[in-house]
């Protein structure tokens, strides 16, 4: 498909199904963290225009031989998110699609070990912001950033309680944006590349 041809089905498909924000991290390897664990690392985060779509028949014959299992989409990503995405690609990439209404939610915790603690948060996205209350004797604090599935604190003192409030805000542009779509997707394979847009596999985390 040339690049004016998917211009033209986008500026179609777009009024059935809306071009959305999406967020797009590159992997830059991972870093040695608490315990010896390796974490992820990634570039600064890019936002910009997507179009999710079902994957097609000669997507499917693409990733056939990839035994990839879950929930799988086609993204096509336009403009600077294109610009970045390697076609060669090895994985560890990650899309973050949010809905266009924010998300709260609290968390009571109770430290009972010392070091650096992973506490789920359940929104499903990584946080625009973190709050930590120490509620009793003690202190709390965040020794490293969020992810899209924890919190990461530290106490002063075995036993220290406290309240974790993680808030994810909404895009207005993704008003329409389902359930199902909004979240954290890995990327799997680049599909096709071009000057002005990309179509890659994601699957759903």
């Amino acid at each position: 498909m040339t690049l004016r041809l998917r211009q033209i089905v986008n500026s179609i498909s777009n009024t059935v199904n809306p071009n959305i924000i999406v967020t797009l991290q590159i992997s830059a390897g991972y870093t040695i963290g608490a315990g010896q664990r390796q974490q992820p690392v990634y570039n600064p985060a890019i936002t910009g225009l997507g179009q999710v779509q079902a994957l097609d028949g000669s997507d499917l014959k693409q990733i056939e031989n990839l035994n990839i299992q879950g929930t799988l989409r086609a993204l096509y990503m336009y403009g600077n998110l294109a610009g970045v995405m390697r076609t060669d690609s090895k994985g560890g990439d990650i899309v973050t699609i949010k809905s266009g209404r924010s998300k709260t939610v609290t968390v009571p915790v109770t430290v009972s070990q010392t070091g650096v603690i992973s506490v789920p948060h359940g929104l499903g996205v990584t946080p625009d912001q973190v709050k930590i209350l120490a509620t009793g004797p003690g202190a709390l604090w965040q020794p490293v950033a969020a992810d899209a599935v924890n919190v990461y604190i530290q106490a002063s003192d075995i036993g220290v309680s406290g309240i974790i409030t993680a808030i994810s805000n909404g895009v207005p542009q993704n008003r329409k944006v389902p359930q199902l779509l909004a979240g954290t997707w890995l990327v799997e394979k680049v599909l096709e590349s071009w000057s002005d847009w990309t179509k890659v596999v994601i699957r759903k985390q």
